[in-house]
């Protein structure tokens, strides 16, 4: 195999194991230690906020619910409802292109051509 043929499955390895630690992560480190953390991050919470957001969305295994509750708690309603939106924003986008470039193949196989070409309409 050139690199070429090997670009995309270092990808998804690449995300696979990105995922694979951010999950951990969070699982070891529990609710109240995450909270305390944001907090210790000073002016560099809000990002670290919207980080942790940003992988709950792309990663389904992760809750995300109490990071939107995190956020309001520790920032204020309206600068909380800004950090999750703008993260939910990015990370939909990304879910989606990730999807989209990196799923296609396993769907081609699935759905006919025709159904495709619709759904291909439908996002042009």
């Amino acid at each position: 195999m050139t690199s070429k043929n090997l670009r995309p499955y270092l990808t998804l390895f690449l995300l696979v194991l990105g995922m694979a630690l951010a999950i951990y992560f969070i699982n070891r480190q529990g609710n109240d230690a995450i909270r305390l953390y944001i907090q210790q991050m000073g002016v560099w919470g809000p990002i670290g906020l919207f980080s942790l957001r940003l992988i709950s969305v792309i990663i389904p295994a992760v809750p995300g619910t109490f990071f939107s509750l995190l956020g309001g708690s520790l920032f204020g309603f309206w600068q909380g409802l800004a950090i999750i939106c703008a993260a939910d924003l990015i990370s939909c986008t990304a879910s989606f292109a990730i999807s989209r470039y990196l799923g296609r193949n396993f769907v081609e196989k699935i759905i006919k051509k025709e159904s495709l070409s619709r759904i291909d309409k439908l996002c042009n």
